[in-house]
């Protein structure tokens, strides 16, 4: 499974166009059967921020999904007229572990994109709970804008080892409801494209407000 992770800083007065945006290209994206969750997030410490997080089967059905002709259509429309910077983050899920399940379930990954050898492996820690995180978990949390009491956590990890670690952090917390590992494949933004696997052309970066999807350490 692939886990998607596109976090944008909409510009001042442009959120509603892009949940405007979101929403009609839902019943396209719902014809692709290759999508298996998505769901829409603000973050609680950093305003501004949303979070697009969608679980896809493949990486063919997210490239299927990546040159649709409407979506490409908004993608343009976003980075000309309503983003002021983004963050796309794509992984694959490595282990998954759910409080019923007790212990983790593992996947086989193949990460074509990335030699380790070139680039260290980089990972993510997700986290899923009915109420905000209690302090002292590391990461960034994140509110479910369609459901309420949804939450979710995101952190960084610098190998395998450190995200388990995390994960079992995660888990004596008490309150989470599940925890993926992701294996982060690619990781690109509006500016920065040296892993995406599309061309745009280059876009003016203008003075900030607020927040970035890069802050925080994510």
């Amino acid at each position: 499974m692939i886990g998607l992770f596109f976090e944008v800083m909409p510009r001042p007065g442009h959120e509603q166009a892009y949940f405007d945006i979101a929403a009609g290209l839902r019943p396209e994206l719902d014809k692709n059967p290759g999508l298996l969750f998505i769901d829409r997030f603000k973050s609680v410490g950093r305003p501004g921020i949303v979070l697009s997080h969608s679980h896809w089967r493949d990486e063919a059905s997210l490239a299927g999904w990546r040159t649709h002709a409407k979506h490409h259509a908004a993608q343009i429309a976003g980075r000309k007229l309503h983003f002021e910077d983004y963050r796309l983050r794509i992984g694959q899920l490595v282990c998954e572990w759910t409080p019923q399940a007790g212990a983790p379930r593992q996947f086989e990954t193949t990460n074509s994109y990335n030699d380790p050898v070139l680039r260290p492996e980089r990972f993510m820690i997700v986290s899923t709970a009915n109420s905000p995180i209690q302090a002292g978990v590391e990461g960034d949390i994140l509110a479910s804008i369609s459901r309420e009491r949804e939450y979710i956590v995101l952190a960084l990890a610098s190998s395998l080892a450190d995200g388990l670690r995390m994960a079992e952090e995660f888990l004596l917390a008490g309150v989470v409801t599940s925890i993926r590992l992701y294996l982060v494949s690619r990781d690109y933004g509006m500016f920065d494209r040296k892993e995406a696997p599309q061309y745009y052309p280059p876009v003016t970066q203008v003075q900030e407000h607020g927040s970035k999807p890069a802050d925080a350490g994510l």
